[in-house]
C-alpha cells in the first residue's frame, strides 16, 4: 500500500489482485516465436510503464509470476520456484539478440521479418482506454517505437466486437487486458480462471494458443493438464506444484501474456472528519483484495473500523465574572512563609468546564512563576506546590456542582 502526500488528506492505494499486460496473438507467425516475445518482454520497462500510469500503479517486479499476496504465500514459498523466473530487466541489447537469433534485421532503426517485411504490430483495446491506460500504451508504444518496432491502437469499442476478433483472431497483434484477476478457489490456490480462459476458449480464445509448450527436448507440457490439478488436486503439494509450474512456463516462455503493471485502488481519506485503521492493518493488505469504491467503505463500516475523527469544540451561551484570588501559608521548623498571590478576574464560560479548569490552570502558572522566581528553598516550594495542587482541586470540584 502506497501513501500520498499530504497529511492532511492522505490517499491510500491498496494492492488489488488486478496486473494490466500484452496477450500475444499466436496466429501472428512473428509472435508465435518465443524469442519475439521475449525481445518484447526485455524492452518494456514495466517501472517506466507504472509511472506514467499514476500513483494507483506498481510495477510487476516479475512477469507471470504468482502475485505477491498474502493469502498465496503458500504457493510462493520456495526459493527454488522463485529462483527459476526471469526478471526479464530492461534490456535492448539482449532483446536484440533474440530477434536476431530469430531470423530477424535491423536496418535504419527499424526491425525487419526474415520475409523482408517491416515488424510492425497491431495493440488492440476493448473500449475506450482511461486516462491513466491510455498513457501506459502510449509509453508502450513510444518504447517499442524507440527499439525499431512500429505499432498502432485499435480500440473496439464493444464486447461484441471483441469477441468477434478473438473468434477470428483477426485485427490484432496484442490485446490489452487483465493479465489475471485475483479470486481465491474454494482449494485456497491462485484462479488461473482468467487467464486460462481467456486463452483457452471463453469466449474466444484471445491469444490463439493450444495452452501447449513444447520444451527444448521434445517434451510437450499440456497447460490444461496443469490448471485441472490446481482445481482438483490430489494434496495440497501437488496443488503447490501445478500452480508454480504453470507459471513457470508463462514465465520463460512469455505464453501467452506478458504481465507490466500491477493496478490497485485508490482510496483517499480525510483524516480530519474520519479515522480509519492504521496503514498497516489486516483490513488493508488481506481482506480488501478486488473490493472496490462504495464496496471498500462498506466493508470498513461493517467491520465497525471506520469512524469520525475525534475532535473538540467549545460553545459559549453566558459568562460570569469569578475572582481567582488564592492564598498559600506554608510552615517549615524555622520559618513561617505567607504568600498572597492575587490575579485579575478573570472570564470564562459557564457551559464548559475544561473552559473553567483553563482560567484556573492560567492562575496556578502565574503563581509558580511567582514562586519560582522568589528564590524560596526546594523544599518550600514543593510544598508550596502541593497546596496549590489541592485548592485547584477543590475549584474544579465546585465548579463542576454548580453545573
Amino acid at each position: 500500500m502506497k501513501i500520498g502526500l499530504n497529511p492532511g488528506l492522505p490517499m491510500l492505494v491498496v494492492n488489488a489482485p488486478f496486473d494490466k499486460g500484452l496477450y500475444f496473438n499466436f496466429k501472428n507467425p512473428w509472435l508465435k516465436l518465443v524469442q519475439v516475445r521475449q525481445a518484447i518482454a526485455y524492452v518494456l520497462n514495466r517501472t517506466a510503464l507504472a509511472i506514467v500510469g499514476g500513483n494507483i500503479y506498481s510495477p510487476i517486479p516479475i512477469p507471470n509470476e504468482i502475485p505477491d499476496f498474502p493469502y498465496l504465500s503458500q504457493l510462493r514459498n520456495s526459493s527454488t520456484y522463485l529462483n527459476s523466473l526471469n526478471p526479464y530487466p530492461t534490456n535492448t541489447t539482449k532483446a536484440a539478440q533474440l530477434l536476431t537469433s530469430a531470423g530477424f534485421t535491423f536496418k535504419n532503426g527499424l526491425w525487419y521479418t526474415p520475409n523482408g517485411t517491416q515488424f510492425s504490430l497491431v495493440i488492440g483495446v476493448s473500449g475506450t482506454p482511461s486516462p491513466d491506460q491510455q498513457a501506459i500504451l502510449q509509453a508502450i508504444q513510444s518504447e517499442l517505437a524507440n527499439f525499431g518496432i512500429t505499432t498502432s491502437l485499435t480500440i473496439f469499442p464493444n464486447i461484441n466486437a471483441v469477441h468477434n476478433a478473438w473468434q477470428t483472431g483477426q485485427g490484432y497483434d496484442l490485446f490489452w487486458l487483465d493479465a489475471w484477476g485475483g479470486s481465491v478457489s474454494i482449494y485456497g490456490t491462485f484462479d488461473w480462471g482468467l487467464p486460462l480462459s481467456y486463452f483457452g476458449g471463453y469466449p474466444w480464445n484471445v491469444s490463439q494458443w493450444n495452452l501447449n509448450i513444447t520444451l527444448p527436448n521434445g517434451t510437450v507440457v499440456d497447460l490444461h493438464h496443469l490448471f485441472r490439478e490446481t482445481r482438483s488436486p490430489a494434496s495440497l503439494q501437488q496443488m503447490i506444484q501445478a500452480n508454480q509450474e504453470i507459471s513457470y512456463y508463462m514465465n520463460q516462455y512469455m505464453a501467452p501474456s506478458i504481465s507490466l503493471v500491477e493496478q490497485g485502488i485508490e482510496v483517499i481519506i480525510n483524516t480530519q472528519q474520519v479515522s480509519v485503521p492504521s496503514n498497516d492493518s489486516w483490513v488493508w493488505t488481506q481482506a480488501l483484495y478486488g473490493i472496490a469504491n462504495t464496496g471498500l467503505i462498506q466493508t470498513l463500516l461493517l467491520e465497525g473500523m471506520i469512524s469520525p475523527a475525534t475532535s473538540t469544540s467549545t460553545s459559549t451561551t453566558s459568562t460570569t465574572q469569578m475572582p481567582s484570588t488564592v492564598t498559600t501559608t506554608t510552615t517549615t521548623t524555622a520559618t513561617t512563609t505567607s504568600i498572597s498571590t492575587t490575579t485579575s478576574a478573570t472570564t470564562v464560560t459557564t457551559t464548559a468546564v475544561s473552559t473553567s479548569v483553563s482560567s484556573v490552570t492560567s492562575v496556578l502558572t502565574s503563581i509558580l512563576t511567582s514562586v519560582s522566581s522568589s528564590g524560596l528553598s526546594a523544599p518550600i516550594v514543593a510544598a508550596i506546590v502541593v497546596v496549590i495542587a489541592v485548592v485547584v482541586g477543590l475549584i474544579v470540584y465546585f465548579l463542576a456542582r454548580r453545573r
